[in-house]
């Protein structure tokens, strides 16, 4: 007998990110971002400064959707972020939230992502400690920061 949680029977919905949602999504973006082998080396002050500038960015110019408790819609399981008008599957960040990993969350959020095509390549701007070789080959990623100045 399995312990593992079967996402169909959440009580989840995947909605757009409503505005009292943004300081949670920015705050762990930050956060989970931050143990990135990208950043390592880059001091804090600098890292919150110019990274939350980014990310307030994002959040503000891209789609982002929620996966959300259907009884409680202030409960986040976590969120997608990426961008809907591109041909190409572009994912700037998933977050679960980490009681809800492994249970297909994050695959349910890239579902809710327009360009998503299952076996293609995603675009993944931004990379965090989670993102394994595994990971990596499972969904296609492509790791390119610098998409960012492309749009």
């Amino acid at each position: 007998m399995s312990d593992k949680i079967d996402i169909s029977k959440l009580p989840i919905e995947f909605v757009a990110a409503p505005p009292s949602a943004r300081n949670y999504i920015k705050s762990t973006w930050l956060m989970s971002n931050r143990k990135s082998r990208w950043y390592e080396g880059v001091e804090s002050s600098l890292y919150y400064k110019k990274h939350g500038e980014l990310v307030e960015h994002l959040i503000d110019t891209r789609a982002v959707r929620v996966a959300r408790w259907t009884e409680h819609p202030e409960q986040l399981y976590g969120w997608i972020c990426y961008d809907d008008m591109t041909s190409s599957c572009v994912v700037h960040y998933c977050y679960v939230g980490a009681k809800y990993r492994g249970i297909g969350l994050a695959r349910a959020l890239l579902q809710e992502v327009p360009s998503y095509l299952q076996g293609e390549r995603i675009v993944a701007t931004h990379y965090s400690q989670v993102v394994s070789p595994h990971i990596e080959r499972k969904f296609h990623l492509e790791h390119n920061p610098y998409y960012l100045h492309e749009v």
